[in-house]
């Protein structure tokens, strides 16, 4: 079972991010190289449906994704300096180099063409999250094969929050000692609700080594 590893699983957030730029193919290959077992990858949807690889809503020059097509976001993107990737590209290259894929879904319209996009690819090891929890409910309505993951934001109730999905990402990396939290009675709930754990990207190298015994799935980092 993939999903009980031996040690948790590097997670390189948007690629090997803190070496080439973000969401970049480049990044993808970077963080293979560097041993990472699984590529978050950022996911939003053109105005025609094609299913992009960028973090921001916008372009640098304020121009929304959702309101532009593929090839506008292509073209836009590379007069900008800004690598904006379809997803298709990136799961190619996960699926040449067998990497496995985090799915941040950006837009909740986009949830399903994901889930769609990641099956034709024949990806066998995945993780779908989102902000939005509605995003696990529609999963489960469509009968994934992958875990459901809620990212959890600074703030909000882990097991609230994350009540309808299969893992509990904490995007905790803006606190002081979040570690702190993760105490005996947390992973004892998990355990009761049968959940899994994915954590914040971690940068720090002695933090991330006390991380790195923690009972979870992955840890996410720029620096896989």
């Amino acid at each position: 079972d993939w999903t009980r590893p031996a040690r948790p699983y590097a997670i390189a957030h948007r690629g090997a991010s803190a070496y080439a730029p973000d969401c970049s193919l480049e990044a993808y290959e970077k963080a293979h190289r560097l041993g990472a077992e699984f590529w978050e990858v950022d996911i939003r949807s053109a105005r025609c449906g094609t299913l992009i690889t960028y973090h921001d809503r916008t372009l640098p020059d304020g121009q929304a994704i959702a309101d532009l097509t593929a090839a506008e976001i292509a073209r836009e993107a590379q007069a900008q300096g800004v690598p904006a990737v379809p997803f298709a590209a990136v799961l190619d290259l996960a699926h040449r180099l067998g990497a496995g894929i985090y799915a941040d879904i950006k837009d909740t319209e986009a949830t399903l063409p994901t889930l769609a996009a990641l099956r034709a690819q024949g990806i066998e090891r995945a993780i779908l999250g989102a902000f939005d929890p509605e995003a696990a409910q529609r999963l489960k309505a469509a009968g994934s094969p992958f875990p459901a993951s809620a990212l959890v934001p600074v703030g909000a109730d882990p097991f609230a929050h994350a009540a309808g999905a299969d893992v509990i990402h904490l995007c905790w990396e803006r606190m002081d000692r979040p570690q702190d939290l993760l105490d005996a009675a947390f992973f004892a709930e998990v355990d009761r609700r049968g959940q899994l754990v994915v954590l914040w990207h971690e940068e720090d190298p002695a933090r991330m080594a006390a991380l790195r015994g923690l009972p979870i799935l992955g840890i996410c980092s720029d620096r896989p």
